[in-house]
């Protein structure tokens, strides 16, 4: 147990209080459309390089994702969460960049802060869930359409941004 708690201290879900115990640090609203801009500038260039290479196995593997496979009826958050990161982690591996993809999935890891804070009762309300945008990314990538798929994905991460400040804005 104390081994969890310190990597997650050192992964900046929790602050140590020396003799009193942990405190969950909180995200801000700021922090976190901060890391949306970065993911969108990040994951879109990635998708600008690697579209005129994709080939067809790797529209059919991001295909048969869980994200676009199995549809979560039950609507469950950590399960499309999941599901998000690991579309989101493979479209980028496709581009080669290692040091990329480590990037955004760190990015990916602290968005499961504000996905705990402020994203669940946003997906109660309005959530654009199953992968929809996920398929429109593909379908364009499969159609040549590069300006597309990356509007697409642009869509899909500004997705959260929009269902949080509909929950807690408006």
């Amino acid at each position: 147990v104390r081994e969890a708690l310190i990597e997650l201290c050192k992964d900046g879900v929790l602050k140590s209080i020396p003799r009193v115990g942990y405190q969950v640090v909180q995200i801000s609203i700021k922090e976190i459309m901060d890391l949306l801009e970065v993911r969108i500038d990040l994951e879109t260039a990635n998708l600008k390089r690697l579209a005129p290479r994709i080939t067809d196995e790797d529209l059919e593997m991001l295909k048969h994702l869980e994200s676009i496979v199995n549809l979560d009826v039950n609507r469950k958050v950590a399960i499309n969460w999941n599901r998000n990161t690991d579309f989101h982690i493979k479209l980028c591996e496709l581009g080669g960049n290692a040091y990329l993809c480590d990037t955004i999935e760190r990015a990916l890891m602290k968005s499961r802060q504000y996905i705990a804070q402020y994203f669940f009762n946003a997906w109660d309300k309005n959530a654009e869930s199953n992968g929809y945008f996920h398929r429109a990314t593909i379908d364009a990538l499969e159609k040549q359409d590069v300006e597309l798929a990356v509007l697409m994905l642009q869509k899909d991460i500004l997705n959260v941004k929009n269902q949080i400040q509909e929950t807690y804005f408006q």
